[in-house]
């Protein structure tokens, strides 16, 4: 029996069959088998979500659906969680994150016309520059003191196409902009997360919208 053989079996008889250990590794990481199976289900669950898009053209950003290990993945915080990228990587990246510590969204200020043109968010009584280009409509949503943005529908493709708002209030904010793209239903991890801020690329339109969800 080799050295290498005689410290394995040394280790499943010391620590049990449940751990498995990254050998050659200083920086003594371990992983249990529950997080292995954890793992599988985040790769099937994602085949299946891809053959849904496939069979239906809508795509459902729904952290709910997956296990425990794959919230652990979105995670950027002790409670914010962030949605995957919308959109198409033209213009130049933007980010409200700074803005978070203003309060909730109080007000969305929406322009567009066959596109989302620009977007405008009021945090608290603190407003972002408006990102985004000149043209569109504008559409202003107002939220409650205590009502909160807790699920977004956006339709994509090199640019956002049309963005909508539900909130936790039941109320539907939207939508606006055109029927171009693809369809997306943005829903959070826990039915007690809201949308924090919102970060992307913009230049004469939004490009690309990615949100941050507080729970």
């Amino acid at each position: 029996m080799n050295v290498y053989v005689a410290v394995t079996l040394g280790l499943v008889a010391l620590f049990g069959t449940g751990t498995v250990f990254v050998v050659g590794d200083n920086s003594d990481v371990s992983h249990t088998v529950e997080d292995e199976l954890d793992y599988d289900a985040i790769i099937q669950r994602e085949m299946e979500l891809k053959d849904d898009d496939y069979t239906k053209w809508e795509d459902v950003d729904d952290m709910s659906r997956l296990p425990a290990a794959a919230l652990s993945l979105q995670r950027t915080g002790q409670s914010i969680y962030t949605s995957s990228i919308y959109g198409g990587g033209g213009g130049a990246a933007f980010s409200d994150r700074a803005f978070e510590i203003h309060g909730q969204i109080t007000i969305i200020r929406v322009w567009s016309g066959r596109l989302v043109d620009a977007i405008q968010v009021t945090y608290g009584v603190q407003t972002t520059p408006k990102h985004g280009g000149g043209g569109g409509s504008r559409h202003n949503f107002y939220l409650g003191r205590e009502e909160r943005i807790t699920q977004v529908t956006i339709r994509t493709g090199r640019v956002v196409d049309r963005i909508g708002f539900k909130t936790s209030l039941g109320r539907t904010l939207g939508e606006v902009g055109g029927t171009g793209g693809r369809y997306h239903v943005l829903r959070p991890p826990y039915d007690t997360c809201y949308v924090s801020s919102i970060e992307g690329r913009s230049g004469r339109y939004i490009d690309q919208l990615r949100f941050r969800w507080q729970c």
